[in-house]
């Protein structure tokens, strides 16, 4: 179906749910691209910030709350007891936060690291398991009796320390790559949105020429051919490209006009046709005017007179009043 069949309703209508139709479209892109931008925040938080804080918790388990406790032990500066509950937490937390850390969504590179620190940590737990086994045996002071286990404990938990600072330096890496990443999105999103506006505005302003042409221009030819009527030309014509309401308009006028044009006709035929039977009524009156005429110049009027009898009078011709040349052409009609 064309545009310019469609009525004037539907036509501006039909501008209306188009721009409406971009803007629905913008909006569901923006939301799903609004979506991906959460999920994404989240599982930076979730997968990189959360467990970043875990195996910081875990580093400062095994450098403080193990080997600074065991140093201040053997150097008298704590208990053997406050020593025992300091490796005891300390075991308890870097459980737990490696659970915590295994069960986040994990890269293939991370895995990787992740299997070679499990690896790790059976010789480092033995070595705790032996020295809580050492400071289960104290009681009070502990100084000088955790010698054994100043050096070889580093040597088991030096390379975990390491291990864990290979996958902190990991998350701060992938923390990145995945907020380029989001960088990335945006631009692909912003770009799509100004196209789309662009496209929205390009396609609203052709639509709304050609509506305003659809309309405009027949409108200004029904003015055209109502004006040419009022000054009495009937000659005028126009191409009905439409069947709206103004389409309807010019073949209205079109038929006005030919009804019009039949009219005129009609009322001139009928002035011609009454002017010849006048003329020809005319034509028949004048050889009778004639003959009366002649036979008036021949004899005159006779009249009496007292005193020489008989005399020629002429008769005077009386031109015929307005009233009856007005009621010949009544008849004439």
């Amino acid at each position: 179906m064309s545009l310019r069949n469609l009525s004037i309703g539907r036509q501006i209508g039909l501008g209306f749910l188009v721009v409406l139709l971009f803007l629905m479209i913008s909006g569901v892109g923006s939301t799903l691209s609004q979506q991906e931008a959460n999920r994404s925040m989240q599982s930076i938080y979730a997968d990189r910030v959360v467990p970043l804080k875990g195996l910081k918790a875990i580093a400062d388990a095994y450098a403080v709350e193990v080997i600074d406790a065991i140093n201040k032990a053997n150097a008298g500066l704590m208990s053997g007891e406050e020593a025992l509950r300091a490796v005891q937490n300390a075991r308890v937390t870097i459980d737990r936060e490696w659970n915590a850390y295994m069960a986040t969504s994990l890269t293939p590179e991370e895995s990787e690291l992740a299997a070679e620190a499990t690896k790790l940590f059976v010789p480092a737990n033995e070595a705790i398991a032996g020295l809580v086994r050492a400071l289960e045996r104290t009681s009070g002071t502990a100084r000088g009796a955790l010698d054994e286990y100043d050096g070889s404990l580093y040597a088991s938990i030096d390379p975990i320390s390491s291990k864990i600072t290979e996958l902190v330096d990991l998350q701060l890496r992938v923390s990145q790559e995945a907020a380029e990443a989001a960088n990335s999105r945006y631009r692909v999103v912003l770009t799509q949105t100004v196209t789309m506006m662009m496209l929205a505005i390009a396609i609203s302003l052709w639509l709304a020429y050609m509506i305003a042409r659809s309309i405009t221009r027949p409108l200004q030819q029904a003015v055209t051919l109502a004006q040419a009527v009022a000054d009495g030309d009937l000659s005028g014509d126009v191409e009905v490209m439409s069947t709206n309401e103004i389409g309807q308009l010019l073949s209205a006028q079109k038929a006005m006009i030919r009804s019009l044009s039949t009219v005129v006709i009609e009322v001139r035929s009928n002035a011609e046709s009454g002017h010849c039977k006048c003329a020809d009524r005319t034509r028949q009156r004048r050889p009778e005017s004639a003959d009366r005429d002649a036979s008036f110049r021949a004899g005159g009027n006779i009249g009496l007179d007292g005193r020489n009898g008989l005399h020629l009078q002429p008769k005077r011709r009386q031109r015929p009043s307005s009233q009856s040349a007005s009621s010949q052409c009544k008849h004439c009609r």
